[in-house]
């Protein structure tokens, strides 16, 4: 069997290599080889693309919430020696695109390109002033009454820099946060904006601490410049020494907690090395493998490693949008991380059929997107291949020049040229001034408006009266929305416009106390970061799947909370504050928030239970892909084991779950060491990728 190497990114091959393998006879050893070399062969080439290709080719090797990569493997025959060659597919624009065997990829062109600059903050810590300022070149201070709705997108070229850069300006309001992910991305350049003189160490969380939090949950590595603002009102210079040291406090503590839990990983392994712990309640990892353990060290390493890189030693760039003042110094370090560290210049180069592509398919057309089909036929016309077009669309999608879902079931064949679709459908939904806003729809029915506020819910004549230019976009989109979480029903209801329950309300649909012959399975969900909780939208997103699961069987339908009933099982989603959950055996709680899962079912349904629920909430805890979070499965009954890691539920049976919470159960035995031939197989790989990259 041969193997062939074929390393793609978004404009080329890095390598095209082949290597010959003899004495596998069998399929199952040849693809138990293909997967060692894959996993090797990525490991040793993350550093090599960190440093030679551009961002859109890293976004496939994101952290992922089991610690692993993007890539594939293929077999195909080759038509020359006719014989099985096996294709590794190193990495690609992201974890959808496809190989292409295009030989456009070849011709490249010389296109400007614009970086996405992203303005966050708190309402009024003065980002749009300071977005103006530097656009226009002058000093500009924004009415205090006239605050930014959602996102605003505007353009700004840096001359003297030589950088493009694409600004969203984001509103500050907390009910904006439900949006913001539809807009964080690997290819974009952050500035965290804070109003210097109204900073306060004990307003940490809510001034700063969220709004990274948010952005390092979707963003590994993100490139972050704090601006302290209004730096003309009095002496900040003591402001800003407390800033930074808030900053640096809150980030030394996220990586003490990670560098924790890497270093609870290494205990397991010593101790089990040791013979010790496999069984016992203080293995932490119990119910996992060593190799799982391992992989779970090596995914926490990971999100270590992810973390900001500048926090730990921040310089606050202070700036005034009054006086047009540190405007400059500003530009400057932004343009010298765009050129040096996110590697995207004026002078990106792409495919020729890519621009082409991308003219063609921004031509106006009568609807507001193109058929997949359409786009294709599109690509044809330029010389491009099925497999192109994909990969064109996806690095556009990226780079937010147009709006492609193609993992949304309902949004996969659709293609929408103009993003801003969703903006101006987002700044009718979501508005810090709801109330206000609804009392100019003249339309609008008293009793409509009145059920949006209180309850989320849109109804036909809604739309009607306060969306009647984006109606179309508002069905079109609506698969999306559901998919983020931002809605539910099919009498459509917004998640973000639902009241909180109380505890009364909670405690009328769920009592305390479990019944016989039931077993309550829970999922705990407590974020690493002691500073801050966890990032906006999870919550809402994990309530909205919830409802989801079933509309018959739904008992209580609430922001913080949702009691369901799917078939034979009643489940129940909460979000509490652990300082008010009741304290059992003397455990150790804090006051942040977490978010817990409850199954209830007999003894056979409920652990069968809660790895459906689990497969069911998987794709929104995705969303979050640097998510920093403990999540821990217990359950009722007897036991001596308190809690097993999230990524045993699956790993067991619901008669092997039982035994490990009961101490009786004990990893299985394997042969001891590792065979000489496969000592030399690991050793041959690891040559062969070192040389490869050499």
């Amino acid at each position: 069997m041969r193997i062939k190497i074929y390393t793609y990114t978004c404009t080329h091959v890095i390598k095209v290599s082949y290597v010959s393998i003899k004495g596998l006879t069998t399929y199952r050893k040849q693809r138990h080889f293909l997967r060692m070399l894959h996993l090797l062969f990525m490991a040793k080439l993350h550093s090599f693309l960190a440093e030679s290709c551009c961002t859109a080719c890293l976004r496939s090797w994101c952290v992922t919430p089991n610690g692993g990569y993007t890539g594939y493997i293929d077999t195909d025959t080759d038509t020359d020696t006719d014989t099985e060659t096996s294709t590794v597919i190193i990495v690609a624009p992201s974890s959808t695109m496809e190989q292409s065997g295009s030989s456009n990829s070849a011709q490249i062109v010389s296109s400007k390109q614009r970086v996405k600059l992203m303005f966050v903050g708190q309402t009024g810590s003065g980002k749009t002033s300071l977005c103006l300022t530097m656009i226009g070149g002058k000093a500009h201070i924004e009415d205090k009454s006239d605050r930014t709705i959602g996102v605003d997108i505007r353009s700004y070229i840096d001359q003297t820099h030589g950088v493009g850069y694409k600004i969203y300006d984001f509103g500050g309001h907390d009910v904006y946060h439900y949006t913001h992910r539809f807009f964080l991305t690997h290819l974009g350049l952050y500035l965290l904006c804070v109003d210097l003189p109204g900073y306060r160490s004990g307003e940490f969380q809510e001034r700063v601490g969220k709004w990274i939090t948010s952005i390092s949950s979707h963003v590994t590595r993100p490139y972050l410049i704090v601006v302290g603002t209004k730096s003309d009102k009095g002496d900040v210079m003591e402001k800003i020494a407390l800033l930074e040291r808030d900053i640096k406090s809150a980030e030394t503590a996220v990586r003490q907690a990670l560098e924790e839990e890497i270093s609870r990983c290494q205990e397991t392994l010593d101790s089990r090395e040791q013979g010790l712990g496999l069984r016992g309640k203080d293995d932490h990892f119990v119910g996992l493998s060593r190799e799982e353990v391992l992989d779970k060290q090596t995914s926490l390493q990971k999100l270590l490693d992810s973390r900001p890189g500048n926090l730990m030693d921040v310089h606050i760039v202070q700036v005034s949008s009054k006086r047009n003042k540190g405007i400059d110094v500003l530009r400057a370090k932004m343009a010298e991380i765009v050129q040096e560290r996110i590697g995207v210049s004026s002078s990106r180069q792409l495919p020729q059929s890519w621009s082409d592509f991308d003219y063609l398919i921004k031509q106006k057309t009568s609807k507001p997107y193109l058929d997949l089909t359409e786009c294709k036929q599109r690509g044809r016309d330029v010389g491009m291949e099925n497999t192109d077009v994909l990969n064109a669309l996806e690095y556009l999608h990226v780079m937010g020049d147009i709006l492609f879902y193609r993992h949304i079931q309902g949004m996969e064949d659709k293609v929408f040229q103009d993003p801003s679709i969703i903006l101006k459908l987002f700044k009718q939904l979501f508005r810090h001034d709801m109330a206000q806003h609804l009392q100019k729809a003249e339309k609008l029915m008293a009793t409509d408006r009145q059920q949006f506020l209180e309850r989320g819910v849109v109804s036909e004549e809604f739309v009607d009266a306060v969306l009647p230019k984006e109606a179309e976009s508002f069905q079109l989109l609506l698969p999306l929305m559901k998919h983020f979480g931002l809605c539910f029903n099919r009498t459509v209801t917004m998640m973000a416009n639902v009241p909180i329950a109380n505890d009364d309300e909670i405690a009328a649909h769920w009592s305390d106390t479990v019944q016989e012959g039931t077993k309550e399975v829970k999922l705990t969900m407590k974020s690493l970061d002691v500073h801050c909780e966890h990032p906006v939208g999870l919550g809402e997103s994990l309530a909205c799947r919830m409802v989801l699961m079933s509309e018959e069987g739904r008992r209580l339908v609430k922001r913080n909370a949702v009691i369901n009933r799917i078939g034979m099982m009643d489940v129940m989603y909460r979000r509490l504050n652990n300082e008010e959950e009741k304290r059992t055996q003397q455990e150790r709680t804090s006051d942040k928030v977490v978010d817990e899962i409850y199954v209830r079912a007999d003894n056979k349904e409920a652990w069968r239970g809660m790895k459906e629920l689990v497969k069911k909430i998987k794709p929104c805890l995705e969303e979050y892909q640097a998510r920093l979070s403990e999540d821990r499965v217990t359950v009722t009954g007897e036991k001596k084991l308190q809690s097993i890691p999230l990524e045993a539920l699956h790993k067991h049976t619901g008669e092997d779950l039982d035994k490990i919470f009961l101490g009786e159960w004990a990893e299985p035995t394997r042969p001891p060491g590792v065979s000489g031939s496969d000592k030399m197989n690991k050793y041959m790989i690891g040559m062969y990728v070192l040389c490869l990259l050499s």
